[in-house]
């Protein structure tokens, strides 16, 4: 929860929210929040409104036909979809395994108090891997990214996918 916008602000309010240790000092709170500078003077003025940035880190292995597809929905869920060459999502064919096919929920969070995602997405499978950065995505718009690995080899296979990255 964020801390408050007006009013009395404390250290110890700053502590509760972005953490920290004892004594508290201001000075181990530079860039620990978005808009709060990396250097120079801080007040506790500064720390109005301000939340702890949110980590995300996500592990899944899915299978994958083709190619897969990032989704955010513009509410705090991110979805990875498996496509088959003609770009329809690849539901359960029975190709993989047991491994989950077709549009699975990775990671959801409330967007309240944030504005901004930063994040990495890494893929790797039987015809390579690679990565996709995602910079200042904002948090209210829906937006799909397909993933730069491709599995030309005919049929699924498992892939595996991490998201880590920061909501902030």
């Amino acid at each position: 929860m964020a801390l408050q916008s007006s009013g009395a602000i404390s250290l110890l309010n700053i502590q509760n929210e972005l953490g920290g240790s004892n004594p508290i000092s201001l000075s181990e709170y530079y860039g620990s929040a978005t808009g709060v500078p990396a250097s120079g003077t801080l007040s506790l003025s500064t720390f109005y409104g301000k939340i702890k940035p949110l980590s995300i880190n996500v592990t899944i292995v899915q299978c994958m036909d083709h190619f897969a597809t990032l989704v955010y929905d513009g509410a705090g869920n991110f979805y990875i979809q498996s496509r088959e060459p003609s770009g329809a999502v690849h539901t359960g064919r029975g190709d993989c395994g047991g491994l989950p096919q077709g549009q699975i929920l990775y990671y959801t969070f409330n967007t309240t108090g944030f504005t901004s995602l930063n994040f990495v997405v890494t893929q790797s499978g039987r015809d390579g891997s690679g990565s996709y950065t995602g910079t200042g995505w904002s948090l209210t718009t829906p937006r799909n990214q397909d993933l730069p690995v491709i599995d030309g080899n005919g049929g699924a296979s498992g892939y595996t996918f991490n998201i880590t990255g920061t909501v902030a």
